[in-house]
């Protein structure tokens, strides 16, 4: 179409249209059509594959979501035992210390203070290293949502005009 269009300063303007019955309009028309249909299979294969996976998906969002918090509901939870737990042993050692420099009888039963909160300190800080194992039954959890939805939603192939094409 070269002939109808103007050219002056890389500035393109039309000259003329092609007649109605031009053979070569009429080729472009038919290409365009084909083109058009193609976009509306690959379309309707999409809308298909949208409708397909929709629900895993959600499914995925809303499990993964959980675990996400349960995660972080462990984690809070083993730092919370840590702190009190290393905060009564510290607690312990300073009142052992400040006890130590007295000389009453109030000093034997400081000391079995002393004693119980470190034995206590010492065993909420353990439950809180033991709740960090919980950390990685999420972390797994997780990981196998993610697998599951992966191959849920693996790509779809579809066979158009005799060509294989992978929607994803």
């Amino acid at each position: 179409f070269k002939e109808h269009l103007n050219i002056e300063n890389d500035q393109y303007q039309i000259g003329r249209l092609p007649a109605r019955e031009d053979p070569m309009l009429q080729r472009v028309q038919t290409i365009r059509e084909r083109d058009y249909m193609l976009i509306d299979t690959y379309n309707e294969y999409y809308d298909g594959y949208y409708r397909e996976i929709w629900d895993p998906y959600n499914d995925w969002r809303q499990n993964r979501l959980e675990e996400a918090e349960n995660l972080r509901r462990v984690e809070r939870e083993a730092m919370t035992r840590k702190v009190i737990g290393f905060g009564a042993m510290i607690g312990a050692i300073a009142l052992g210390a400040a006890n130590h420099r007295k000389k009453d009888d109030k000093r034997s039963s400081t000391d079995t203070l002393s004693t119980a909160m470190i034995v206590g300190g010492v065993m909420i800080a353990k439950s809180g290293f033991d709740k960090d194992g919980e950390k990685q039954i999420h972390i797994d959890a997780m990981q196998e949502l993610d697998n599951s939805f992966e191959s849920e939603a693996a790509p779809m192939v579809v066979d158009v005009d005799g060509e294989t094409h992978q929607l994803t």
